[in-house]
């Protein structure tokens, strides 16, 4: 029964993805990089050597407390490091005609390097904790969404119900086909960008208002 709703939704999942990546995704990432430039009037441009300068002007090796929260190269660092592995990972499975799926592209190049054995223990390990570190680094997040936009007047109940769901769908990835489950992350991924693209635009008065608040401070500052 499993496998027949697999081979069901697999189809079903990968042109969704398909569509979403390749056209509508595309579209709006570069319709509202396109808006916030004509209205912040290229802001990325004419203020990019100062944004260069915040970022690594005060980038040292000795390390050290930091007393301001993350420096804007230490976001830029985590955010990278974040989303460059999975990308790397997708991408050149995508440059792979036949034969191994992205599911398997670590481990096959892991065994060729360093040995089958070797290699099959050292993925083993990493996925483990990689997998669990994500378990409940994303899960808290999305409890705290749910608290946010749900919990207002019972956030116990909220944050029960939300954690049946997550460990529901937690044991379904747990024995269902690879292949779908990573279908199935990509497309909710995807799907994460449309509320946030709306947003985006419907902040852009308040963007707008950052900007201006930012230039008159400059300013003021550099007098």
């Amino acid at each position: 029964m499993l496998s027949g709703i697999e081979n069901a939704l697999f189809p079903i999942v990968s042109n969704i993805n398909e569509y979403l990546s390749s056209y509508v995704l595309i579209i709006l990432l570069i319709g509202v990089g396109v808006w916030y430039s004509i209205r912040t009037r290229f802001v990325q441009v004419r203020c990019f050597g100062e944004g260069m300068k915040k970022t690594f002007g005060n980038l040292s090796l000795k390390g050290g407390r930091q007393h301001a929260g993350m420096t804007s190269f230490q976001a830029l660092a985590t955010v990278i490091a974040a989303q460059v592995g999975t990308g790397n990972i997708v991408g050149a499975s995508g440059a792979i005609p036949e034969g191994i799926s992205k599911t398997n592209l670590a481990q096959t190049a892991f065994c060729t390097v360093f040995g089958e054995q070797f290699g099959a223990i050292f993925i083993a390990v990493c996925m483990f904790f990689f997998a669990f570190s994500t378990i409940l680094s994303w899960n808290l997040f999305g409890k705290i969404n749910a608290n946010y936009l749900f919990g207002n007047k019972n956030p116990k109940t909220c944050a029960l119900i939300y954690s049946i769901i997550a460990i529901v769908f937690i044991f379904i990835g747990s024995i269902a086909n690879n292949d779908l489950v990573w279908e199935l992350t990509d497309m909710f991924n995807n799907l994460m960008v449309l509320p946030n693209v709306i947003a985006l635009f419907a902040l852009t008065s308040i963007v707008i208002a950052c900007v201006k608040e930012g230039k008159e401070r400059r300013q003021r500052n550099s007098h």
